[in-house]
């Protein structure tokens, strides 16, 4: 058993390759050991592209000894690091309906249950996990966290307060924090928490995203963002299509209605709807254009936030630029004024496009992103040849343009497209 207790070691150095290879070892030399690959597996699980293969061991371990609960709680978690969520809802109830005195069952289950957004059964879950273990710190921060999705900060404060006076170096209790005050909009106290939590732990996203989150929120514009997002986060997606199917209804009724009291009414009325649906495509890559100006905060992005920031929020800011232009200043074509409303109307798919981790969403989106740059770099070059921007067929593709970018925005909604591949 040398192996197997020099693997645990390696793990907990976070050297997980040559973890790998020790519990490799072990299992050769004990294949029945089911203890050995639920190890594997929790040690796949914290490594980039190794959760298929991390299932794929606990399921062997699952398999050795299927009325072991801790090992069902185990797959539990990994089905959600999959995405798989439903599946990860039953692995979890497997668990507790073996063993409900398994404080890691009740935590498979809040997890599961959060991926879902179903936030009331997932604080249930996590309550009776520390009703079990008062001290589990993993209960204590999921519960925060469960908290402050619903909005109910003062709580989430409570026991993030209680869990950073036990132990003020655990930095997942510092996100929970971080997130707290950034949904108070207290950047200032965010940024302090993220900075401690990524200073204890620098490989921690769900910190270094908070941090990226507060920059961002340095600008007035984004933190009015980020308060509609933080509202939308108490619902579960399908509430979610919900609420944006009544806002649709509300704007196709309040036109009719207000174009019988007076035409600016109705102005008022598209803007408003305009703002408050493409806000939400277009708030962060303006914010990470504006991160990208500012030589500190740039390197809290990555190569797709980076691009977004460029194509999305610089290419919005530069073709809104060229279209007042095209239309105040004579000297320019007409066609330079289609490349800039190309670069708007293309900042809606490209925001769902760079940052994308789905590989459907990429081609999708991506897709459309290119016809319409195609479709304004057509209209330029027709008006350059024949003084007529918008001669068929360019017309027609200015149309098809349109339509596909305002598709993106309800296609946007479906989880297939924006979620990353199981890995």
């Amino acid at each position: 058993m040398t192996a197997f207790i020099r693997a645990i070691q390696l793990r907990d150095l976070h050297r997980h390759e040559e973890a790998v290879s020790l519990f490799i070892q072990h299992l050769t030399e004990y294949p029945e050991d089911a203890e050995g690959h639920a190890q594997l597996a929790l040690t796949r699980l914290e490594m980039a592209g190794e959760r298929r293969r991390a299932l794929e061991a606990i399921d062997s371990a699952v398999g050795l000894e299927a009325d072991n609960a801790l090992y069902h709680a185990y797959r539990s978690l990994i089905l959600s690091r999959l995405d798989r969520d439903r599946d990860a809802v039953q692995a979890a109830e497997a668990a507790i309906g073996l063993d409900p005195e398994q404080v890691v069952g009740w935590l498979a289950k809040a997890s599961a249950l959060s991926s879902r957004s179903e936030w009331a059964g997932a604080e249930a879950a996590a309550v009776l996990a520390l009703e079990l273990d008062p001290d589990n710190a993993n209960a204590q921060n999921q519960l925060a966290m469960i908290l402050r999705a619903q909005g109910k900060l003062e709580a989430a404060d409570r026991g993030t307060g209680r869990r950073l006076a036990r132990d003020p170096e655990d930095p997942m209790a510092h996100a929970n924090a971080g997130w707290s005050a950034l949904q108070r909009r207290d950047v200032v106290v965010a940024e302090k928490h993220f900075r401690e939590a990524l200073r204890l732990d620098p490989e921690f996203e769900y910190a270094r995203v908070g941090l990226r989150e507060s920059f961002k929120a340095r600008s007035g514009f984004y933190r009015l963002f980020l308060r509609w997002m933080f509202f939308l986060q108490r619902f579960s997606q399908g509430q979610r299509i919900l609420i944006f199917i009544g806002i649709y209804l509300a704007f196709k009724f309040g036109r009719v209605i207000l174009a019988q009291v007076h035409p600016v009414a109705v102005a008022v009325l598209v803007t408003v709807y305009l703002v408050l649906v493409f806000s939400s495509f277009l708030a962060s890559g303006v914010s990470h254009f504006l991160l990208l100006l500012d030589r500190n905060a740039r390197f809290a992005l990555n190569r797709g936030e980076k691009l977004d920031g460029l194509f999305v929020g610089g290419g919005f800011l530069l073709g809104f630029v060229l279209v007042i232009l095209g239309l105040t200043v004579a000297a320019i074509p007409f066609g330079v004024t289609m490349i800039g409303g190309a670069l708007m109307v293309g900042a809606i798919p490209g925001a769902m496009f760079f940052t994308n981790d789905s590989r459907e969403g990429r081609l999708v989106f991506g897709g459309c992103l290119a016809f319409v740059y195609l479709t304004g770099v057509f209209c330029l070059v027709q008006d350059l040849r024949t003084g007529d921007a918008l001669t068929s067929p360019a017309g027609l593709m200015v149309v098809l343009a349109v339509i596909s970018s305002a598709l993106c925005t309800w296609l946007s909604m479906l989880p297939r497209l924006h979620k990353g591949p199981s890995e």
